[in-house]
C-alpha cells in the first residue's frame, strides 16, 4: 500500500512587512501625538492671552478712573498702578508690575493733532487735554508672549486749549501786576499781601494833586473822571499807572462850566452843569474841548449823568431824563418823556443804570422830602415805546418813616443787579451806609 504525504504550505509575515507595519504604526502614532500636542500648546497660549487681556482691561478701566479724579496725574512716563488709601495711584516702573508670570505696565504719552483737529503722530501740535495711553501685559513660560491696548483720554471736566508752565509761557502778553521767577523753569510769584484785604480792610491811600477842587469822581481803569464847580476846571482827567505804590497824573481838563457831576466812557467825559442851555456837556478826550450837550427840557440844574450803550442818563431836579448819544455832536435829543421821581424841590443824590436781563434798569438816590430814598425804574424801549416806562421798585431806607432824617446821596448796582449800595446823609443817630437786597 502506498502511503502519499500531502504538505500543506502556510502564508507568513515577511521582515520586511513586520519593519513596515513598525513605520507606520510609530508615523501615526507621532502625529497623535503630535496633533495632542499642538492642541494642548494652543490651550495654553489662548489661555496665556486670554488672562493677558483681563490684566490690560483692568489697567484700563483704573487709568480712566484716575483721569476722572485727577487729570494732572497723568503726566508722560511709564506706571504700574497701585492702591493707597483706598485710592489708585500712578507709580513709576521700569519692568511692571509682577502677577505670577504675567508683568504689566502702562505708558503714558503726549498727544498730537494736526491742521483739521484729528490725532497724530509727531509731528502735529500739541494738546494738553489729551493723552496717549498704551497698555502692556507680557508673560512668559513654555511660549512667551505679549498683548498691547492703545487709547486716548481726554480731559473731559475741564478741558483746555492750551498750558502755560515756562518761563517763556508767563513773560509773555501783559505782565502788569505779576512777578515771573525761574527758580523750576517759570513760575508766577505771589506775593505776601501787605495792603487792605477786603475781609480786614485798611486805608492805603494816594495823593493826586488836582487843579480843580473836586465835587464829584467817577472812576474806570486806569483811568478818574473829576468835576469842579471851579469854572477854570469842570472837567478834570487823571490816568492812573498800576504801580506799587499806584500813581497818576492830570493829562487834561476842560473849563467853562460850574459842574455837579461827573461821568466818563472810553473817547468821551460827561458833566452836568448849571447851565440851563446846556445841563450835560460832553467833552472830547482826544483834545478836551466841547464835543456836544444835551438840554433839558425844564429849567433846572443838571444834578447826576450816566451813560450806558449809545444813551445818556441824567436827573435835574425832581426829573429823570433819556437822550440820544448815538452821536456825540451838537445838541443831543430827548427820548420819551422825563419821569418824575420826587416831590417838587426834591433832587437825586445819585444815579446808576445796567442792563439786567435785555431791560435797562435806572436806580435813583432822593434827597430831600420824598419818603422812599431810592427808587427802581424801568427804562427798557418795549417795542420803541418810551411810554411804558415806570416805577419797578422803591424803599424807606430811614425805619421809623421820617423822610428828613436820612437822605440818598450816591449809589452803586451790583453787576447782576441783585444789590444796590446806597450811601445817606442827614441825621447822625442813623447809618450812613446801606446794602438793598
Amino acid at each position: 500500500m502506498k502511503i502519499r504525504v500531502i504538505r500543506i504550505a502556510h502564508d507568513g509575515y515577511s521582515l520586511v512587512e513586520i519593519l513596515v507595519s513598525i513605520g507606520v504604526f510609530a508615523i501615526v502614532l507621532f502625529a497623535a501625538i503630535s496633533v495632542f500636542s499642538v492642541a494642548q500648546e494652543t490651550s495654553r497660549i489662548a489661555h496665556a492671552k486670554t488672562k493677558a487681556i483681563q490684566y490690560s482691561r483692568d489697567y484700563v478701566e483704573k487709568i480712566k478712573n484716575i483721569r476722572r479724579d485727577n487729570w494732572d496725574a497723568l503726566t508722560t512716563g511709564r506706571y504700574e498702578i497701585i492702591e493707597s488709601g483706598g485710592n489708585l495711584l500712578l507709580q513709576s516702573t521700569v519692568n511692571g508690575e509682577t502677577i505670577d508670570e504675567y508683568q504689566r505696565y502702562l505708558a503714558i504719552n503726549d498727544a498730537y493733532r494736526d491742521s483739521n483737529g484729528v490725532l497724530v503722530d509727531m509731528p502735529g501740535t500739541l494738546d494738553p487735554s489729551t493723552k496717549k495711553i498704551t497698555v502692556t501685559v507680557s508673560w512668559t513660560g513654555f511660549r512667551p508672549g505679549h498683548v498691547e491696548e492703545s487709547l486716548y483720554l481726554t480731559r473731559y471736566l475741564d478741558n483746555l486749549a492750551w498750558v502755560q508752565t515756562t518761563e517763556a509761557d508767563f513773560l509773555a502778553g501783559d505782565n502788569q501786576g505779576t512777578t515771573v521767577t525761574n527758580t523750576i523753569d517759570g513760575e508766577v510769584q505771589i506775593a505776601t499781601n501787605t495792603k487792605g484785604k477786603w475781609c480786614e480792610p485798611s486805608l492805603s491811600s494816594v495823593t493826586i494833586d488836582l487843579p480843580g477842587v473836586p465835587n464829584a469822581v467817577w472812576a474806570a481803569p486806569f483811568n478818574i473822571y473829576a468835576s469842579s464847580t471851579n469854572t477854570s476846571y469842570s472837567f478834570m482827567h487823571v490816568e492812573v499807572q498800576n504801580s506799587d505804590p499806584p500813581s497818576g497824573s492830570v493829562i487834561g481838563s476842560f473849563s467853562g462850566y460850574n459842574a455837579r457831576a461827573v461821568f466818563g466812557d472810553g473817547n468821551y467825559g460827561y458833566i452836568a452843569t448849571t447851565s440851563n442851555t446846556r445841563e450835560i456837556v460832553i467833552v472830547d478826550l482826544s483834545d478836551y474841548t466841547l464835543e456836544g450837550y444835551f438840554n433839558s427840557s425844564g429849567t433846572t440844574n443838571g444834578d447826576t449823568i450816566f451813560v450806558l450803550n449809545d444813551r445818556g442818563y441824567m436827573t435835574a431836579g425832581n426829573r429823570l431824563y433819556v437822550f440820544d448819544l448815538s452821536s456825540k455832536t451838537g445838541n443831543r435829543s430827548q427820548i420819551g418823556s422825563s419821569l418824575t421821581f420826587a416831590n417838587s424841590g426834591d433832587t437825586a443824590g445819585g444815579l446808576y443804570v445796567r442792563q439786567i436781563g435785555g431791560n435797562t434798569y435806572a436806580w435813583v438816590s432822593i434827597e430831600g422830602s420824598t419818603v422812599q430814598e431810592l427808587k427802581i425804574y424801568d427804562l427798557t424801549n418795549h417795542l420803541n415805546a418810551p411810554s411804558q416806562w415806570g416805577l419797578e421798585g422803591q424803599i424807606n431806607i430811614e425805619p421809623n418813616n421820617c423822610s428828613t432824617l436820612e437822605s440818598g446821596k450816591s449809589v452803586y448796582v451790583s453787576p447782576d443787579g441783585d444789590r444796590a449800595y446806597i450811601s445817606s446823609t442827614n441825621d447822625t443817630s442813623f447809618k450812613e451806609f446801606f446794602i438793598v437786597n
